[in-house]
């Protein structure tokens, strides 16, 4: 029986010497996080912890999210389409004024002729597709 308790016992060293390699490496392994945390908690305090893993994404949500916007009403404050209508809306007024718009001016019949490209081009699309259909059949 001694011999069987001796033999339990040295069992039970050599386990026991196994489990604590992978313990030893876990706790080495928590040690490295452990140890900057606490001189963190000690930095700002215990209290204020959270936000130091809050503040990496506030400033990512802040750089892609509210960046952006804050730039868009930035340009909009500049130039736009405010300035251009009040531009060629001078050009009418000049225009009515001399009593002939300058040759580099858009007029109405300029306005007529893209109209009219305009439907022919739509027109042609649909005989096109219209001999499509009919080829198919």
């Amino acid at each position: 029986m001694a011999l069987g308790a001796r033999h339990a016992s040295n069992v039970s060293t050599v386990l026991h010497a196994t489990r604590s390699v992978p313990a030893r490496a876990l706790h080495a392994a928590l040690n490295v996080v452990d140890v900057p945390m606490r001189a963190l908690q000690r930095l700002v305090g215990v209290p204020r912890i959270g936000w130091m893993f809050v503040a990496p994404n506030l400033l990512i949500l802040g750089l892609f999210t509210f960046l952006p916007i804050i730039i868009d009403f930035a340009f909009a404050q500049g130039d736009t389409y405010t300035s251009q209508m009040r531009q060629w809306a001078e050009i009418i007024r000049d225009a009515v004024r001399v009593g002939h718009a300058p040759p580099d001016a858009p007029t109405f019949a300029d306005g007529l002729a893209v109209s009219r490209v305009m439907d022919r081009l739509q027109q042609n699309a649909l005989h096109a597709e219209e001999r499509r259909g009919e080829e198919r059949t």
